[in-house]
C-alpha cells in the first residue's frame, strides 16, 4: 500500500527546519440515500493546524493517486456557514466569531481567548494540483493575512482512491449461505517513507518536514461493524450525534447509528493504521443467491437421484 504525505514549504529566507503540526484525519464510509441503500460513499477529511503560518509559503498533501479539483471540497466554508459545527467537530466548548473579511473564522474559548483561525479556501485560487507519475500533490497557499493565532485548513477528498483504503474479504462458502460474516481491512499510511517515491522524499527534504503533534485518526463505521483489532492502541470510540453530524457530512446519507473509532499519537513523524472490522452481510441479493443456489442443488440432486434409481432398477 502506498502512503499519503504531508509537508510544508517555508517562505523565502526561512530555514526549512522541522515544524510541529496538528493533524486530524476522518475516514468515512456511509450508505448513500436517506433509507440506506447498498451503494457506499467513501471520503477522507484532512485537517492541518499550523502555529507559525507567517513562516509558511504553502502546505502540501500528497495523494498516491491521480485526482482533480472537482474531487476536493473545502470544509472551511462549512464552519463559516454553520458555526455550530465547530464545537461538534473539535469536541471542545468553543465560541465562533466570523472575521470581517469573511476569509476566516476565529475560534475562541469561553474566556474569549483566541485558539485558532479556520481558513476558508477558494479551490480555484488557493489550491493547486501538481501531477506526478506516482500520484498528485495538493498545494495549499498559506494565507498571509492572518497575523495572530494558529491557522487551520480542512479539506475533504471524495475520489475512487479513498475506497481502496479498505478491502472486504468474503468467506469462500459465501454463495452457500443466506447471511455470512465478512472481514474489512483498513490500511492508511501517512509519511511512511518506505512507501514514498524517492523523488518525492527528496522534494520533502528540500522543502520542510513536519512532526505530527498530535495526530488524530477517526474511522467511521455503522453500528453493525464489530471492531476486532488495530495496529495501534484504540484511543476511544463513541456514537456520533445523528442530526448534528448529518449536517456536517450531508443530508443524502442514511446516517443511522455511526460509531467513530479514534486513534491518537501525541508526537510522531509518521502514521501507520491497520484496522480490522467484521460484519454480517445479509440482503436481498445474498438471500436470492442462496435460494437460487439451493434450488439448483435440489434440481441437480433430483436429476442425479432419478438416474441412480433407473440404473438400480435395470440392474435388478
Amino acid at each position: 500500500m502506498d502512503s499519503f504525505a504531508l509537508w510544508y514549504k517555508p517562505k523565502t529566507g526561512i530555514d526549512n527546519k522541522i515544524i510541529d503540526v496538528e493533524v486530524h484525519l476522518n475516514l468515512w464510509k456511509l450508505k448513500h440515500g436517506r433509507k440506506g441503500g447498498e451503494s457506499l460513499d467513501h471520503f477522507l477529511d484532512i485537517g492541518v493546524m499550523i502555529e507559525d503560518i507567517e513562516k509558511v509559503s504553502n502546505v502540501n498533501i500528497f495523494i498516491p493517486s491521480r485526482i482533480n479539483k472537482g474531487e476536493i471540497i473545502d470544509l472551511g466554508s462549512y464552519f463559516q456557514e454553520h458555526t455550530d459545527l465547530v464545537p461538534l467537530v473539535f469536541n471542545r466548548d468553543y465560541v465562533v466569531k466570523t472575521t470581517q473579511t469573511g476569509k476566516s473564522v476565529e475560534v475562541l474559548n469561553r474566556d474569549n481567548e483566541l485558539q485558532f483561525n479556520i481558513i476558508k479556501l477558494d479551490t480555484d485560487t488557493d489550491l493547486e494540483i501538481i501531477e506526478r507519475a506516482y500520484g498528485s500533490i495538493i498545494r495549499i497557499a498559506a494565507d498571509d493575512t492572518i497575523n495572530k493565532g494558529k491557522t487551520y485548513y480542512r479539506i475533504r477528498i471524495k475520489s475512487g482512491f479513498i475506497e481502496s483504503l479498505s478491502s472486504i474479504d468474503k468467506p469462500a462458502n459465501a454463495i452457500l449461505e443466506s447471511a455470512f460474516a465478512c472481514t474489512e481491512i483498513v490500511d492508511f499510511r501517512l509519511n511512511e517513507k518506505r512507501n514514498l517515491h524517492s523523488s518525492l522524499l527528496n522534494e520533502i527534504y528540500k522543502d520542510g518536514e513536519v512532526n505530527f503533534k498530535p495526530i488524530h485518526l477517526l474511522v467511521m463505521r455503522e453500528v453493525d461493524f464489530d471492531y476486532i483489532f488495530s495496529s495501534g492502541k484504540l484511543y476511544r470510540s463513541r456514537v456520533l450525534e445523528k442530526d448534528s453530524w448529518a449536517q456536517y457530512v450531508g443530508s443524502n446519507y442514511s446516517f443511522r447509528k455511526i460509531i467513530a473509532y479514534q486513534w491518537m499519537e501525541e508526537s510522531s513523524k509518521t502514521l501507520y493504521a491497520f484496522v480490522k472490522f467484521r460484519f454480517r452481510r445479509s440482503n436481498r441479493r445474498t438471500i436470492c443467491s442462496f435460494l437460487l443456489w439451493a434450488l439448483l442443488v435440489a434440481i441437480v440432486g433430483g436429476v442425479i437421484g432419478s438416474i441412480l434409481v433407473s440404473i438400480f432398477i435395470r440392474l435388478i
